[in-house]
């Protein structure tokens, strides 16, 4: 269940989004010495909101990591070590409403040239999608 209103993860304690080391399967990030441990640069997007899950195939480009999720929104971390670059939680426009999780999701990223894509989609709502286009620095 991912919507706020009951979430379906522990997102204290779950980040939305694993990296991973490709030759040993090993968390690919920082991480704390907590219990359960958490990935500590990444902390400033990951382990905040209340059912926040990524629902999307994270994109990776030029060592930077894309993930969209159930918070309607789209952060960008180091490849290196999960820094978190930016985000963005409000240029999903008026249709989105706020909502989110059940209610609605942000699916993507799609990335061409140095361009990201997202879009988004909330349930029950007559104004249609949103679809972001973002501009990469060069």
């Amino acid at each position: 269940n991912y919507h706020w209103i009951c979430a379906g993860i522990d997102y204290n304690s779950t980040p939305f989004m694993r990296a991973m080391d490709w030759s040993t399967l090993d968390d690919a990030w920082p991480m704390d010495n907590s219990d359960p441990r958490k990935y500590t640069k990444a902390s400033a997007a990951m382990y905040q909101n209340a059912g926040e899950s990524g629902i999307s195939v994270p994109a990776v480009v030029n060592d930077v990591v894309f993930m969209a999720t159930t918070q309607l929104a789209l952060y960008a971390f180091s490849a290196t070590d999960g820094t978190l670059l930016w985000n963005d939680m409000v240029n999903f426009g008026q249709q989105t409403m706020g909502f989110m999780g059940g209610y609605g999701y942000c699916m993507g990223p799609a990335i061409w040239g140095n361009y990201v894509v997202a879009g988004a989609l909330v349930e029950c709502r007559t104004a249609g999608g949103v679809l972001n286009i973002y501009k990469l620095g060069s």
